[in-house]
């Protein structure tokens, strides 16, 4: 190893000594190597070679060598101790030397403390304050960030939480039909009578004009589910002799009316495993609950409500507007706290001009419907202005944005496990969904892309927590045809079950549980609120975060990318989410939990052999400057008192 000689005035020796940094040349594989001595030889010991930058422990660890490097080739001499007295600044100070016994005839080498310039300014420098290994308390993590679980590791353990849960999971076969239902919600604006003649309406002007946007697509979809089933009872084709969901319940007023009977004795489901709800005409999932993590967990937060659960109001014959969804308001319980924390990461404003346009709207006939040829949507100038920006919902104060990050933080569990649930349930409308979103990512504002980013749910861009509400029956219409999240949280509560009024059901909200239904089509509400007695006196803090799609941000997007094409389309079909999947089977959910949780693993794995080859070879260069530096320690003091007698 060649050493390089710096002349300066005053023949002051410039060099890097045993406390300073090294640069040196690795001979065997001319690399070089960027190394403190002492710094690598304590990440090569304690820390693995991941020592923090906000540390320095070279002014406070002496340098011994590594076990196995032989250095009895070079006899080397034992400089002077440094001066007792403190010496002026900018003075060499020789640190303390490996003492070894000094074979040469030579007088060793003795550097005479050297009274350093002073500074242009005239002031003397002052001392800098020792480096200390030590972090400051407030400062230091209670875990360190390499023993944090991957996101891989974390998202992994949810799928292994739901396969085990749907196991055991007692599905339940409820009378209802989405499709009906849906449809029903979807039209009863137009006036066009009883079902089998608006179903027919519906189908004669698609016949002229394909479907333009989602929404009619999903709305063709159930007009067609609706006519193959009439279609089969007039053939005779039915194995059973009951009459068909779409002829029992004919218009939106008949619908409601199922409602109101089925509130007011709904069945209360308890139980401490998962809960499925299919409909037994087309097999479709219509929601799933999950019970709290574990089972003591269960036990300590459940309390069993009474065997009838009561509405929040008196159930009517004419309450058919409030369950339509006109009014879903909150009915606030004296003496609780009450409020609501409502969210949305993109999305658009109210009296947005760059939203005109761009979101599904209701169905309309002939030159009505949205997106005719006669309307002139081609001359529209839709660009990337367009889509969904950040709007920040919730997040306008300071405070706020602590609120949101804390949650985030602390209900990540209950992010991926919506996320999750709607992965295994409706497989092919999660893959619609995302590259929706990856619309927005690669081509829409930085702001809104970046937001997305960073969800830990990027389906759930809408959240509303409340605090000890009840809410009036209604259904969420803006939603997308994707399962939204309710998940409940609290103490010194009971009841509050969440309703639902169609099925007849009444699903347990006790702390830990989780619901994921299709919400858009369910009529759904909270059910009365009762105060656990408790030793503080303390009120019932009932919280329920409710995590969902909003529908407009996944249509604009298929909008936007329409209008890119050559030649354009009013929307790109590609991009359309489907209507909930038909033939539900506990085995196919398994199946995809379990491929999902493999596929994590897989993940998780190769980030752990990055890690430990990452690992591995920082040892390595520290052990390699380890050595060179513990060679060049003890050639140093020989090369000085040569380069002296030289001068």
């Amino acid at each position: 190893m060649a050493l390089t000689y710096v002349t300066v005035p005053h023949r002051i020796l410039m060099y890097r000594y045993w406390s300073c940094i090294v640069t040196a040349l690795d001979l065997c594989t001319g690399t070089t190597i960027f190394t403190s001595i002492t710094a690598s030889i304590k990440r090569s010991t304690t820390n693995n070679g991941y020592e923090s930058e906000l540390t320095d422990l070279s002014d406070l660890e002496e340098f011994t060598p590594l076990k196995g490097l032989s250095v009895t080739s070079v006899t080397c001499p034992a400089p002077k101790p440094p001066p007792t007295t403190k010496p002026p600044a900018h003075t060499i100070i020789q640190p303390p030397a490996i003492k070894q016994p000094c074979t040469m005839k030579e007088k060793p080498a003795q550097l005479k403390p050297k009274v350093a310039k002073k500074t242009k300014n005239r002031h003397p420098t002052t001392k800098p304050k020792p480096c200390t290994h030590e972090v400051p308390k407030h400062l230091r993590p209670d875990i360190p960030a390499h023993h944090y679980p991957s996101s891989y590791h974390r998202q992994s353990m949810v799928a292994d939480y739901l396969h085990s849960v749907f196991q055991n999971a007692r599905v339940v076969n409820v009378k209802f039909d989405l499709a009906v239902a849906y449809f029903l919600q979807h039209t009863h604006h137009l006036d066009l009578g009883d079902i089998p003649n608006s179903v027919d309406k519906i189908l004669n002007d698609y016949s002229l004009l394909e479907p333009l946007t989602g929404r009619q697509d999903i709305l063709l979809t159930c007009a067609h589910h609706i006519k193959h089933s009439l279609d089969d009872v007039a053939a005779g084709a039915r194995p059973d002799a009951l009459t068909p969901f779409a002829l029992q319940y004919l218009t939106i007023d008949a619908l409601n009316n199922l409602a109101i009977e089925q509130s007011k004795l709904p069945v209360i489901e308890q139980g401490q495993k998962a809960f499925i709800a299919a409909a037994e005409v087309n097999g479709a999932s219509v929601i799933t609950h999950c019970g709290p993590m574990t089972f003591k967990t269960f036990q300590r937060t459940q309390h069993l409500p009474t065997p009838t659960a009561l509405s929040p109001f008196s159930v009517k014959p004419n309450a058919s507007t409030q369950l339509n969804g006109a009014d879903n308001r909150y009915i606030e319980v004296p003496g609780m706290l009450n409020g609501a924390l409502p969210s949305q990461a993109v999305g658009f404003g109210r009296y947005v001009e760059c939203s005109k346009g761009m979101t599904d709207t209701q169905m309309a006939l002939g030159r009505n419907r949205q997106g005719h040829p006669s309307s002139g949507w081609q001359q529209d100038d839709i660009s990337h202005y367009n889509l969904p920006t950040l709007i920040q919902m919730g997040k306008e104060h300071a405070y706020k944005r602590e609120d949101h990050a804390q949650i985030d933080s602390e209900l990540l569990w209950y992010h991926k496990l919506g996320q999750l649930v709607i992965k295994a349930f409706m497989l092919i409308s999660y893959a619609f969904a995302v590259r929706a979103l990856q619309v927005i990512v690669k081509k829409g504002n930085l702001g809104a892309a970046r937001e997305i980013k960073e969800l830990p749910n990027p389906l759930g861009i809408g959240r509303h927590t409340m605090y000890s509400m009840q809410v009036n029956h209604h259904r969420d219409g803006k939603n997308a045809p994707l399962f939204a999240s309710a998940i409940f949280f609290g103490k010194n509560y009971g009841g509050g079950e969440l309703m639902l009024n169609y099925l007849g059901y009444a699903v347990h909200g006790g702390p830990g549980n989780s619901v994921h239904a299709a919400f858009d089509v369910l009529m759904h509400g909270v059910g009365k609120i009762t105060c656990l007695p408790n030793a503080e006196g303390l009120p019932p803090q009932r919280i329920c975060m409710a995590v969902y799609s909003h529908a407009d941000v996944f249509a604009s997007a298929a909008r936007y990318s329409g209008m890119q094409q050559s030649p354009k389309v009013f929307s790109d079909r590609r991009l359309w989410s489907p209507f909930y999947p038909d033939n539900f089977t506990l085995q196919q959910i398994l199946d995809i939990l379990k491929a999902e949780q493999k596929r994590l693993d897989g993940k998780y794995h190769e980030e752990v052999c990055i890690y430990q080859a990452a690992k591995k070879a920082a040892e390595e260069a520290a052990e390699k400057a380890s050595a060179l530096a513990a060679l060049t320690n003890c050639r140093l003091p020989l090369e000085m008192d040569m380069y002296e007698d030289f001068i």
